[in-house]
């Protein structure tokens, strides 16, 4: 962790932070040159190790090394860092006091409370590296906000399509329902329809061969009836022929009159039936 915030520290850029004090200015080339008038603000430069500087801007009231403050110098050293450090146990001693700031570069040798000499700029990158470390974990905590709200938004729109899914499933099962209902009611009827049409075609069947049964059987009694009353015409005209006419014999005809008005009638209503 301490070399992953060694190179990141390395590979950014030096930069000022925007809302710092007057005095802070980003590190870099270190601009000694002009007056109080000129429209860019006078720099130091400020050199803790040959690897790590960071720049001062310089107030009207400094004149020499120890007149700067040691807060300003802690403000200007952690606008060198792109986060935030905790510096309030850091110190600034400077290797020459009495030097004038017209040099433009000053040395100071940088040391902490309660830690070795040796160990202040591990100390520093420690201190750098929980900062990048708050700051991944941060970062780290707002993307899991943010997939863990996105989860949410798809739950609820699954929930929903499933509840839409869920309500249209069931009105197709309803009408699927219906329509097999009036599918089965529509075949019962089809198969009463279709045997009493059968029924129907029986009977008619039925009925015209009685009927055709029925006129031949009258064709057969009325042709009977015919020849029988033929036959009783020539019994008659032959009797009329060939018989005198006398008292008796036309006692016998009018007696034999109403027997041949009884066959005629019956012959009549035969043909009639």
């Amino acid at each position: 962790k301490m070399q992953h915030a060694t190179a990141e520290r390395e590979r950014r850029p030096s930069s000022s932070v925007n809302d710092a004090p007057a005095h802070i200015a980003p590190a870099g080339p270190v601009n000694t040159g002009g007056t109080a008038g000129d429209a860019e603000p006078r720099l130091i430069n400020v050199l803790v190790t040959p690897k790590l500087s960071f720049a001062l801007r310089l107030q009207p009231g400094w004149k020499r090394a120890s007149d700067i403050e040691e807060d300003a110098l802690r403000l200007a050293f952690l606008a060198r860092f792109p986060v935030k450090l905790r510096a309030e146990h850091l110190t600034f001693r400077c290797a020459t006091p009495a030097a004038s700031l017209e040099t433009g570069t000053l040395v100071y040798r940088i040391g902490a409370a309660d830690v070795s000499e040796d160990r202040v700029l591990l100390s520093v990158l420690s201190e750098l590296d929980k900062s990048y470390t708050a700051k991944f974990e941060a970062a780290l905590e707002r993307a899991r906000a943010d997939c863990l709200s996105a989860s949410n938004c798809f739950q609820v729109v699954a929930d929903e399509v499933r509840t839409a899914q869920e309500a249209t499933s069931r009105r197709w099962e309803s009408e699927v329902r219906s329509l097999k209902e009036t599918q089965g009611k529509s075949q019962k009827r089809l198969f009463l329809l279709e045997q009493e049409r059968d029924q129907l075609r029986d009977q008619l069947l039925r009925a015209t061969t009685s009927s055709k049964r029925a006129v031949s059987e009258l064709r057969t009694n009325l042709g009977g009836l015919a020849e029988e009353n033929a036959s009783l015409r020539r019994v008659c005209l032959d009797a009329a022929c060939t018989e005198p006419c006398t008292p008796t014999s036309s006692r016998e005809d009018t007696r034999a009159q109403p027997a041949a008005r009884r066959a005629h009638s019956l012959a009549r209503s035969r043909a009639r039936a």
